[in-house]
């Protein structure tokens, strides 16, 4: 499946300044502003954004309008590509790895299924490492 972006819309500090993609990347979009006298000139170039590691989940930050706002990048894909129509409040990781933030590898859960299954993934950890279940 190929790469597809959507613009970060729904930050009203930055609306459609950045754009998320189904791979997990955040990209800060070409910006274009007008003179005093009316013409277009370039004030940023598209580029793709660092990440970094905060609490074990891979985030970036998202500037404008002389605000900043670290935000974790499981939750833009989840917000830009999957469906919440009952209004799950948290991201999980289907695979249990944090920093795979692919949108195949993410679904909407609630808190309470957001902790049966990281206790089920533990299980399965300590089963692969010690050839059986911890269970």
């Amino acid at each position: 499946m190929a790469e597809t972006w959507k613009t970060i819309d729904w930050y009203s500090f930055c609306k459609n300044d950045y754009a998320v993609s189904t791979e997990g990347r955040v990209k800060r979009l070409e910006g274009w502003a007008y003179t005093s006298t009316g013409k277009k000139h370039k004030y940023c170039q598209e580029n793709i954004l660092e990440d970094f590691e905060h609490a074990k989940y891979r985030c970036v930050k998202l500037c404008g309008r002389g605000k900043e706002e670290t935000v974790y990048i499981h939750r833009l894909v989840a917000q830009a590509f999957i469906p919440n129509p009952k209004n799950k409040p948290e991201v999980n990781h289907k695979d249990g790895d944090q920093t795979n933030n692919k949108v195949s590898n993410l679904e909407w859960v609630d808190r309470q299924e957001n902790v049966d299954k990281d206790t089920q993934q533990k299980s399965m950890s300590f089963g692969q490492v010690y050839g059986h279940s911890r269970y």
